[in-house]
């Protein structure tokens, strides 16, 4: 999702720098703080819900430290039988990119800042389970078994 900011107000830096710039942009109002394991947890089952892990990354030192992108970042497995498995969200990680150059050389002499959102979905499912090595076939017959054939 791209987010265009116009920054055409005279006082934008204190009013656009923090992670609640970013959080107003891409998330809302109330941010959520935790995330369901599963797409059926029930809200009175506080085991079944995790919270979202924040992960600020400012740029070098700035006067106005603005964030430019929210990543999220979703790991997630496979859970339960191997005939049915259901997706399980393992952890979930916020991460808010700031700006590392000037407010003038990042838009470019424009009125206007692209603010991005992204997500990523990674997978952390234990390999399928196999044989270690090819099963042996142990069958004893019973002493008379070919006896009407010999």
């Amino acid at each position: 999702m791209l987010t265009v900011l116009s920054l055409q107000t005279g006082g934008y830096c204190q009013l656009l720098s923090g992670p609640a710039a970013a959080a107003g942009c891409s998330e809302g109002a109330e941010p959520p703080q935790h995330v369901a394991s599963f797409g059926n947890s029930l809200l009175d089952s506080p085991m079944d819900w995790l919270p979202i892990k924040n992960n600020l990354n400012p740029g070098e030192a700035q006067s106005c430290s603005i964030p430019l992108s929210l990543h999220l970042e979703v790991e997630w497995t496979q859970y339960g039988s191997l005939v049915n498995p259901q997706a399980q969200i393992v952890s979930i990680k916020e991460i808010i990119q700031t700006n590392t150059t000037s407010l003038e050389v990042l838009s470019a002499g424009s009125s206007t800042l692209s603010i991005s959102s992204s997500v990523a979905f990674i997978p952390v499912s234990a390999a399928l389970p196999g044989y270690r090595a090819t099963p042996t076939i142990d069958a004893k017959l019973p002493f008379d078994f070919f006896f009407p054939f010999v």
